[in-house]
């Protein structure tokens, strides 16, 4: 829209008292944007008189029949800086939206750089805000702010006055604009950051503290020199292991990790290794942590953390920390998915092999491939032996994995050892997976080195003789099933079918919003249908589906000794662990 009807519009809507019901039916980018021509038009206006934002403001109420605020609420935060209005009346106007629960945009930011314009307007606001409730505290930070580069002695006074308030919802106001305000000049950021330490010494509640502990990060962000007393104000911050400034800790981590200094975050680690799966937000911020350092130069530190709280808390899973079981299985993050499989395997720890588990079987079991830590090696004949018989014992059923995993392992050992990995590769690996097993081995041949393609086309040998051997049982009478049986097991199998079908169709919603339809013959569906006044019939052709999962041979044809093999793989210790 062009301004002249912009202005057209808007003074008619004044006119005919529809200016909401107007503004709403605008573009909201237009309304909202930094240059925009409608807010330039509502500040012309009020300025002339002709309107008054403020009375507008104070008419919202947050009920159902009225129109959309937001677009009003934006308008006059795009136009606040730009009108003459008293500090006193945007208060009042802050403080209802607030009372009525209305989105009020980003009027802190708007009143900030009313603010700005003028000295007075600041200490106008801030007296009158602290004779307020605590609706308006919200804008005690950016009233004291906003003088910065027009008084930077007054704004420390203020704080310095402030700090000593009674009010624990101002002195949290205070101590966050202490970290925020732009007084970086001189002395002033030491000054700042001596008023957060005055203030330590006084506050006994954790809010207090957390906030403290995030403002002295701002200073320090802003100047860095000021690390290594802001380090020593962390220690006394942290000083009781309270939950809340833990988790301000672990938020600075999460979403500032990058401009921690390796010293602050290595010195954070003990706290975040005490967190508890009931520290439910603290455990949010240290998942963040961990999946943008996983690559990173903190890599390390973040894989004792993950491998601590595991093994701590009985019962927590990789899967508790947000999305990063999905992370692990990204391509991206194979080394260390690698790193840690070896690791962990080789430390034996029910909990971390647990974790693998939950992060491997929930992954691709068909892609997922993996390959010994090489900087984990050496490896005795002894840790060899006990990293592949708990790969086989917990990703038996993955068999992509463990058995990529295996032939990882076997360029790394002796003769002896290597016949025993080949053992476990065909019995029970490839001998329950002759389908997904023998497919991936035939893929691989070709990218692994001589020794280790002569092992697996020896492999696949016996794989051949066995499956011959097998198809020779229909030939012995004794293993054959009469038809009598066959029958029996195929009734009664359709009838549990049929039961199960008739049970978990009772209550079903699916009832509710759709109805049964009975095939008789063919392979379509004839469905009639009313558009209008004319009745339709719509035939679909039905389409096959289906969905296959390779069964274990072996949980089959022997499941309990494979499940005690699988158990004892799982639990065994190492030698000289046992020794010892």
């Amino acid at each position: 829209m062009e301004q002249a009807e912009i202005k057209a519009t808007l003074e008619d809507a004044i006119k005919n008292d529809t200016l909401l019901k107007v503004l709403n039916y605008l573009d909201f980018r237009d309304i909202s944007s930094k240059d925009s021509l409608i807010a330039e038009e509502l500040a012309y206006l009020h300025n002339n008189q002709a309107l008054d934002l403020n009375e507008q403001l104070l008419k919202l109420t947050n009920q159902e029949n009225n129109y959309n605020s937001s677009s009003l609420i934006y308008a006059y935060c795009s136009a606040l800086p730009k009108i003459n209005t008293y500090v006193i009346d945007i208060v009042n106007v802050f403080i209802h939206l607030k009372n009525e629960n209305l989105e009020y945009g980003d009027f802190e930011q708007a009143y900030f750089l009313f603010c700005q314009q003028s000295l007075d307007r600041s200490k106008v606001g801030l007296s009158f805000i602290l004779e307020q409730s605590k609706s308006s505290y919200p804008l005690l930070g950016n009233t004291i702010m906003a003088a910065a580069k027009l008084d930077s002695s007054w704004v420390i006074e203020q704080l310095s006055t402030l700090l000593k308030h009674q009010s624990a919802g101002i002195r949290l106001q205070v101590y966050s604009t202490i970290g925020r305000v732009s007084l970086t000049d001189l002395d002033l950021p030491s000054v700042r950051l001596k008023l957060l330490e005055s203030a330590l010494n006084i506050e006994t509640d954790s809010s207090e503290k957390s906030e403290i502990f995030r403002s002295a990060f701002f200073i320090a962000k802003q100047t860095a020199t000021l690390w290594p007393q802001v380090q020593l104000l962390f220690e006394q911050c942290l000083q009781k292991y309270e939950p809340l400034v833990i988790q301000e800790a672990s938020y600075l981590a999460a979403f500032n990790g990058q401009e921690l200094p390796d010293s602050v975050v290595t010195y954070l680690m003990p706290y975040f290794k005490d967190t508890t799966p009931a520290q439910s937000k603290t455990l949010n911020y240290l998942s963040y942590f961990i999946r943008n350092e996983i690559n990173g130069e903190k890599c390390s530190l973040v894989e004792d953390l993950l491998e601590t709280l595991l093994i701590k808390n009985n019962g927590l899973k990789v899967s508790d920390f947000q999305h990063l079981d999905h992370e692990l299985m990204k391509e991206l993050n194979s080394d260390f998915l690698n790193r840690i499989v070896t690791k962990w395997f080789l430390m034996g720890d029910i909990q971390l092999c647990c974790a693998l588990y939950d992060v491997i079987t929930k992954g691709d079991r068909d892609r997922t491939e993996l390959s010994i830590d090489e900087s984990a090696l050496p490896l005795t004949d002894n840790e060899f032996l006990f990293l592949v018989r708990k790969t086989v014992g917990w990703l038996f059923y993955t068999p992509v994995a463990a058995i990529s995993f295996l032939l990882s392992i076997i360029p790394h050992t002796n003769a002896d050892l290597k016949t025993q990995i080949t053992q476990l590769l065909y019995d029970p690996l490839l001998l329950s997976y002759t389908g997904k097993g023998k497919d991936f081995l035939m893929k691989k041949i070709e990218n692994t080195d001589i020794s280790t393609q002569a092992l697996i086309n020896q492999i696949l040998s016996d794989l051949e003789r066995y499956q011959a051997d097998f198809k020779d049982i229909k030939l012995v009478k004794e293993l054959r099933v009469s038809q009598k049986e066959v029958n029996i097991y195929w009734q009664d199998f359709e009838e549990k079918m049929s039961q199960s079908m008739s049970e978990a169709r009772k209550g079903s919603i699916v009832d509710l919003i759709a109805t049964t339809q009975t095939i008789l013959y063919g392979n379509d569906v004839v469905t009639s249908s009313t558009l209008g006044n004319e009745n339709q019939r719509i035939k679909n052709t039905m389409h096959s589906m289906r969905y296959s999962y390779e069964v274990p041979k072996m949980s089959v044809i022997d499941p309990e000794g494979l499940d005690m093999m699988l158990r004892a793989f799982r639990h065994e210790r190492l030698e000289n662990e046992i020794d010892s």
